[in-house]
């Protein structure tokens, strides 16, 4: 992408759960990989849900006061079985992040979501 000015209509989303090391850890991993730091005007987004997508999801699905200091996983899962509810859970937690992703001050990295995501379409 950075070589080639016909690839400039490119981006990149590279995502990487936070877990246990938290967002601004995760995301420094993130920052090591590329070569070389991420310019201002580049396309690269870093959404770093964390401890994990099911974080997120659950506060997108109106557990507003999920943290993101435990895993919430199996909760997850558990509220919405594989099949139609965790099919329906995922479209309406992700309309739900156009709408309020960063409106939910107990999941920080949904914030920053946003944030990451205006780097690719402003």
């Amino acid at each position: 992408m950075r070589r080639r000015n016909y690839q400039r209509g490119l981006f990149l989303i590279a995502v990487c759960d936070g877990d246990n090391v938290g967002l601004a850890a995760r995301k420094a991993d993130l920052d090591g990989t590329l070569p070389g730091p991420r310019g201002e005007e580049e396309r690269i987004a870093k959404p770093v849900p964390t401890w994990s997508i099911e974080t997120w999801l659950l506060a997108l699905l109106g557990q507003e006061t999920t943290d993101e200091n435990e895993t919430r996983k199996h909760e997850f899962e558990r509220q919405y079985p594989k099949g139609e509810a965790e099919t329906r859970a995922l479209v309406e937690a992700s309309e739900a992040w156009r709408a309020r992703a960063d409106q939910i001050p107990s999941v920080p990295s949904l914030a920053d979501s946003k944030t990451e995501m205006r780097r690719i379409n402003p």
